[in-house]
C-alpha cells in the first residue's frame, strides 16, 4: 500500500450482508501507535439497524497459533446526545474489548499475542443504549512466529562483514541468517542444529 509507511498489505473488505459507509471528513493518524494510513478510514463497514454486526474476517482458514491483531474504528458524526456509538468486541465468542466509544478521531483496539484456528468471527455487539449500529473501518492481523533460536553468533558476525563488503548484497541479508528457516539469507545453506552454523 503506498501511502503505509510500513509497506502492509491493506485490501478492501466487502461482505453481502453488510452495508458500506464513506467518510465525509479526513483523519490524522499521525497520533495511531502504528500509524495505519489514514486511507483506511476512509470507508466502514456497518449495519443499517442497530443489531448485532458480524464479520467472518479473514476469509480463509488460520492455522491453530498466537495472533496480533489491531481493529480500528472512527465515528465520522459529531456525537450528539443518545447517537453514541458504544459497542462491545467479540473475537470466536471472546470478549476482546467492552464498551468502546468510537470517536471522530478515531480509535484502535488490539491484543499483542491472541489465539486463532481456522475461521474468525468479529462480532461487534451495541451497547443497550446505544442508538447507532457499530462500524469498523479496518483490521490487521499478524500471525506470530517463534524464532525457536539463533545462529551461532561468530558466523553471524562473519556473515555481516561478508556482506559489508559487497557492493549490493542481495536485499534479505539482514537480521539473522538461518532463522526462522524458512526466511533465510539468499544463498546461504545452514545445519539443523539449534543454534545452526552457516555450511556453505
Amino acid at each position: 500500500f503506498p501511502e503505509d509507511p510500513y509497506y502492509r498489505l491493506w485490501q478492501p473488505f466487502k461482505d453481502d450482508s453488510t452495508d458500506v459507509v464513506s467518510s465525509q471528513s479526513s483523519i490524522t493518524t499521525s497520533e495511531f501507535w502504528n500509524k495505519p494510513p489514514a486511507e483506511a478510514f476512509a470507508t466502514a463497514i456497518t449495519m443499517s439497524t442497530t443489531k448485532k454486526l458480524d464479520v467472518q474476517w479473514p476469509l480463509g482458514l488460520l492455522p491453530s497459533t498466537r495472533y496480533h491483531v489491531s481493529l480500528y474504528f472512527r465515528d465520522d458524526r459529531n456525537s450528539k446526545t443518545n447517537t453514541w456509538r458504544v459497542f462491545s468486541i467479540l473475537v470466536n465468542g471472546k470478549t476482546f474489548y467492552s464498551n468502546l466509544n468510537v470517536t471522530t478521531d478515531g480509535v484502535t483496539v488490539y491484543a499483542p499475542n491472541w489465539p486463532l484456528s481456522g475461521k474468525t468471527l468479529i462480532s461487534l455487539i451495541p451497547d443497550t443504549k446505544s442508538s447507532i449500529a457499530p462500524l469498523i473501518n479496518a483490521g490487521e492481523i499478524y500471525q506470530l512466529m517463534p524464532l525457536g533460536g539463533r545462529t551461532l553468533p561468530q558466523d553471524v558476525m562473519a556473515m555481516e562483514e561478508l556482506a559489508r563488503g559487497f557492493d549490493n548484497p542481495p536485499l534479505d541479508w539482514s537480521g539473522d541468517p538461518c532463522l526462522p528457516r524458512e526466511n533465510s539469507w539468499t544463498g546461504v545453506s545452514c545445519s539443523q542444529e539449534k543454534m545452526p552454523r552457516i555450511i556453505a
